[in-house]
């Protein structure tokens, strides 16, 4: 399941494409400002080597001027292609100018981190492009589980809420609404009005579920880390021991996935997907 997938099934697709599109805009005019810093001669050679990398022949006097408008998948993936081509040429051709190799480092960094939104790309050290997330775990632990939780629009409504704030970046409620969907649909299938983190619901989840009573420390971790993190426990930034970051927070909705899809399965329910 491709990002766009995720954002059309969340249904906040205009937030990607607003956010693609300013994606797009920093990077032509980051392109330009770094090419504004070099020499002549410097700024051919730099074009020279991304068309070489990419693939392309053009008369163009920027690199900038690859980059496309049009925000479709492919013309993203074009726009990353070119992206990580001028990074690698910057730091290969300029590696005995430190400060150009830093300034480049800087300005691609702050493209990134002025995202708003996950637009299913994420930067490494400073240089290198990835993909983020992972298609089949989407599909298994987050489609499927949207998919069978139209029974239980509350649960549903959360869950969707918590994938809405992690790819937001507010991971606080991002926790908050995992935990607050899995607490709603675990009260249902044991039959019970006791909290999630009861240790009687966590070991009556084990048994329905038929698991290893070593999952029980497991899930006393997934409470706890929710009682730490959550927004609806109230908690002040100086208080919560655990660093909130995007890999922290979309274990714990993948975590959460996790669960939704063992009791989907024990109640028959993964059949019909």
């Amino acid at each position: 399941m491709s990002i766009r997938e995720i954002y059309q099934n969340l249904g906040i697709t205009n937030s990607l494409d607003t956010e693609l599109r300013k994606f797009n805009a920093r990077t032509t005019l980051t392109i330009q400002k770094l090419e504004e810093e070099l020499d002549y001669h410097k700024k051919e050679k730099v074009i020279g080597l991304v068309l070489l990398e990419v693939g392309m022949a053009f008369n163009i006097h920027s690199v900038s001027e690859l980059i496309q408008d049009n925000i479709g998948d492919e013309s993203m993936i074009q726009n990353i292609v070119i992206l990580q081509a001028f990074i690698d040429t910057m730091l290969d051709e300029f590696s005995s100018y430190p400060m150009i190799v830093l300034k480049t480092q800087a300005a691609i960094s702050k493209i990134f981190s002025s995202l708003q939104l996950d637009i299913g790309y994420s930067l490494v050290k400073g240089y290198k492009i990835v993909r983020a997330g992972a298609s089949e775990l989407d599909n298994e632990l987050i489609l499927k589980n949207l998919i069978w939780l139209e029974s239980y629009p509350d649960s549903r409504a959360k869950f969707s809420n918590s994938l809405k704030y992690l790819l937001t970046k507010d991971y606080s409620d991002a926790f908050t609404n995992a935990y607050s969907a899995l607490e709603g649909i675990v009260k249902s299938f044991l039959g019970t009005k006791k909290n999630l983190h009861d240790e009687k619901t966590i070991s009556e989840l084990i048994s329905a579920l038929k698991l290893d009573s070593g999952m029980g420390q497991i899930l006393n971790r997934y409470c706890n880390l929710a009682n730490d993190i959550s927004s609806r426990h109230g908690k002040k930034d100086q208080e919560i021991k655990v660093s909130i970051t995007p890999e922290v927070t979309e274990f714990y909705v993948y975590m959460t996935g996790s669960i939704l899809r063992l009791i989907a399965k024990s109640t028959g329910r993964d059949q019909k997907l």
